[in-house]
């Protein structure tokens, strides 16, 4: 026990009620009158993959995934069908790369890329039998 800690920091028994147990990786949200809320737990390496210039994403919808590489890039990635928007995915990119998250997207079945000068459009194309 370090000199000054209090005694309840030792026993599971003794912690106050008011106190809250949270893990690595666990962040909590305390409002404004004090109450804190249940801690959840995230995926490390996707919260903070920006401090790398990375977007880490797992089974998020595509159309998140593309709105969070318009947030970096010059030529916007448009995804107009809601099934395709909906499609979860997974990957880590870099930030300023919106080309490799492009080449991934045309590696996706049932999806093709259509490029111009201004924008990147993603589209659904039916299945060929």
């Amino acid at each position: 026990m370090f000199t000054g800690e209090p005694a309840w920091l030792c026993t599971a028994a003794a912690v106050p009620a008011q106190v809250q147990r949270v893990r690595t990786g666990d962040p909590v949200g305390v409002d404004g009158a004090g109450l804190i809320a249940q801690p959840i737990t995230v995926d490390l390496q996707q919260v903070l993959g920006w401090v790398q210039h990375k977007i880490v994403f797992q089974h998020r919808p595509l159309g998140e995934v593309a709105a969070e590489f318009n947030r970096y890039g010059n030529t916007p990635v448009e995804i107009e069908d809601e099934e395709l928007r909906a499609l979860p995915v997974s990957g880590m990119f870099d930030a300023a790369d919106t080309e490799s998250f492009v080449t991934f997207l045309e590696t996706l079945p049932g999806v093709r890329v259509a490029r111009t000068a201004k924008r990147t459009r993603v589209l659904k194309v039916a299945p060929t039998t």
